[in-house]
């Protein structure tokens, strides 16, 4: 069986592919996955406090890559 820790990150690449798919920055799809993780285990920091953003903060370009000039 999966641990909760699988769980969580499975649900966390959903939420953040997801948020990234309807136009949001990648800080903000980063966290709208926290906050969703937070919503679903509010009193368990260990399921969404460990994600974190590296690198450019904005939304990708129309060729999915990351916007080189931001960094």
């Amino acid at each position: 069986s999966y641990s909760h820790s699988k769980i969580a990150l499975g649900l966390f690449a959903m939420e953040l592919h997801r948020a990234l798919s309807s136009g949001k920055s990648r800080a903000e799809a980063v966290r709208a996955a926290q906050l969703s993780l937070m919503r679903r285990w509010p009193n368990d920091p260990r399921a969404w406090s460990s994600f974190a953003l590296a690198g450019a903060a904005g939304p990708f370009n129309e060729s999915g890559k990351g916007n080189e000039e931001e960094r």
